[in-house]
């Protein structure tokens, strides 16, 4: 495996400093997507009125260069969760990926069990910002967390999107299977954190 420089972060509470990234187009480019159907994401009243930022559209993996870049449109706006009115509206944005076909509700799963990931991206609000991380789950754990590099970041209006450099994924497989989901919760501390939404097909890409 590449080596790498990384953080073990407990992924509900730590942050690390960010990195940014930019992509050069390059012959190993590639672009994967996946539709999905508006109106089927789980409505809790912890939610606000206005849920449909919880609905996935669109789900997206795009190399570019030295950067891969990670995105999901929604149905709605994402709220403001800096605004107090919004704070009991906690999500995780989150594309699972693995070496064979895989199941959204098994993101944080580690790999080697049943429908368990190599490594997933995840996005998440944090007490005062946004704030993305690349989590291998196939190195050792310290402290039972498993190593996560902070990546950058941008969430706006419906659209999000995590940029990933290469030099993080290490050796991140060529072919692989992936899996988007939107993960919810009542309030910050995420006890309660279950799939708001997620595209069910165990996609393979490129």
């Amino acid at each position: 495996m590449t080596t790498r420089a990384f953080v073990f972060v407990a992924l509900l509470w730590v942050a690390p400093a960010s990195v940014r990234a930019q992509g050069v187009a390059n012959a190993n480019d590639f672009e994967c997507s996946l539709r999905d159907s508006v109106g089927d994401a789980s409505v809790g009243s912890n939610y606000g009125i206005d849920a449909s930022w919880r609905d996935i559209v669109l789900a997206g993996i795009k190399r570019h260069g030295s950067v891969e870049f990670f995105s999901m449109d929604m149905a709605g706006s994402i709220p403001d969760f800096g605004d107090p009115q919004n704070r009991q509206s906690v999500a995780m944005w989150a594309w699972g990926i693995s070496s064979g076909p895989v199941e959204p509700k098994a993101v944080f799963t580690p790999p080697y069990s049943p429908g368990g990931m190599d490594c997933f991206v995840v996005l998440k609000w944090e007490l005062t910002r946004y704030r993305a991380y690349f989590v291998d789950q196939r190195l050792p754990s310290l402290g039972g967390f498993p190593p996560a590099w902070e990546v950058s970041c941008k969430v706006r209006d419906k659209h999000v999107v995590v940029a990933v450099p290469v030099t993080v994924l290490g050796d991140f497989p060529r072919f692989f299977y992936w899996a988007p989901s939107l993960w919810g919760a009542a309030d910050a501390s995420r006890s309660d954190a279950h799939p708001a939404d997620s595209i069910r097909a165990a996609a393979s890409c490129p």
